[in-house]
């Protein structure tokens, strides 16, 4: 029988990475060209288009920088090198119910809430397209994945399995 690689989906953790050169670029291309391009989650692109916006608006000194990021992620959409994963209805009530079910972990900083709920909804995205996560983050991740309904599954990787 053969082995079925699965599905993945980028966390913004590691959309951070992208950068012309950099590994994760190469295995975003390469995967594309191979026809089994990395989904991205809408809520991890608005995570990494607001940052780029927010900084861009404040004219602080990395908005160059991450602009050209957020280009190149939405170039990399245009050619469909990653594919857009869609943030429905069914995504969101599985992030309501695992915001409603799940107590937020400790963590430091103001936009804990709003980087909970982000995460949550990135993890609902993937699992309702039936995508693994990539993810730095994975102890959030792993958190999530239990706390999923059955028959949900949500596999999470560390970018280092996929080459980067």
């Amino acid at each position: 029988m053969v082995s079925v690689p699965p599905k993945l989906a980028l966390d913004t953790s590691c959309l951070r990475k992208v950068r012309h050169g950099s590994r994760a670029y190469a295995s975003i291309i390469d995967s594309g060209r191979r026809g089994t391009p990395f989904g991205l989650p809408a809520p991890a692109y608005f995570e990494v288009a607001y940052g780029a916006r927010r900084i861009e608006a404040a004219g602080g000194r990395s908005a160059r920088s991450l602009m050209k990021r957020f280009g190149l992620l939405t170039r990399l959409l245009r050619i469909r090198m990653l594919v857009e994963l869609p943030f429905g209805a069914e995504a969101a009530d599985l992030a309501a119910y695992l915001r409603a079910a799940m107590p937020m972990p400790e963590r430091r900083g103001a936009s804990t809430s709003v980087s909970w709920t982000i995460d949550l909804m990135i993890a609902a995205v993937a699992a309702e397209h039936g995508h693994a996560i990539v993810s730095y983050n994975i102890r959030d991740f792993d958190l999530i994945a239990v706390a999923l309904p059955a028959p949900l599954r949500l596999p999470i990787m560390h970018p280092s399995v996929v080459g980067w």
